[in-house]
């Protein structure tokens, strides 16, 4: 029986809630003036904040479908996924954009589930690692197109729009640390119990 993508779906929620009800976007908007008063939590919560439904549906249909993908086989991996490219697209913006005075958009989580998806299908091997290889180059050259032209390659020049491509390497960098750890972990452990776990950890 497969599992609800609960994480998700939770994420989902609080994106929609925040962009329904006004007092939510104005307490969980990332605002470096805020930030510098105490209110830490707005380096992760902006990530939940939307200032157009275009831009919210672009972020709920990656997050729906990455991340619903990602959480039938990593649950736990899933959720420590949006909590740190959460905050780490936060700490990456408060430090790197200093003109930067308030943010918002999930941008950032999603390109980390994107990224961490393609690096599962791309350990996985066969068909599924050439897909792994196409995608990560895929987001690699959008985001070198986006640095170098100021553009969205999704959104393009919506009024409503401004382009951070900060926050998608942010989040892409979260989703590399994470496997990392992840892949390291299954080394050691494979290393240390013989080959037995090694082959155990392979089975679906």
């Amino acid at each position: 029986m497969t599992r609800a993508p609960l994480a998700t779906l939770g994420l989902i929620a609080c994106m929609l809630a925040c962009f329904c009800v006004p007092a939510l976007h104005e307490t969980l908007i990332f605002d470096r003036g805020a930030i510098a008063h105490g209110e830490a939590w707005r380096l992760a919560s902006g990530n939940l904040v939307h200032f157009s439904a275009t831009h919210l549906a672009a972020n709920l249909l990656v997050l729906a479908v990455a991340g619903a993908l990602l959480e039938r086989h990593s649950p736990r991996a899933t959720l420590a996924l949006y909590a740190l490219s959460a905050l780490s697209t936060g700490c990456v913006l408060l430090a790197l954009e200093p003109a930067l005075a308030r943010f918002g958009g999930a941008s950032g989580i999603a390109s980390a589930a994107v990224t961490l998806l393609a690096l599962q299908w791309l350990e996985e091997g066969g068909r599924r690692r050439a897909a792994g290889a196409g995608l990560l180059a895929l987001l690699a050259t959008k985001l070198l197109l986006e640095f170098a032209t100021g553009r969205s390659m999704v959104a393009g020049n919506a009024p409503e729009f401004v382009l951070v491509p900060a926050s998608h390497a942010a989040g892409m960098a979260a989703a590399a640390l994470l496997f990392s750890i992840r892949s390291l972990t299954l080394i050691r452990r494979a290393s240390g119990h013989g080959p037995e776990l090694l082959r155990g950890s392979e089975a679906p």
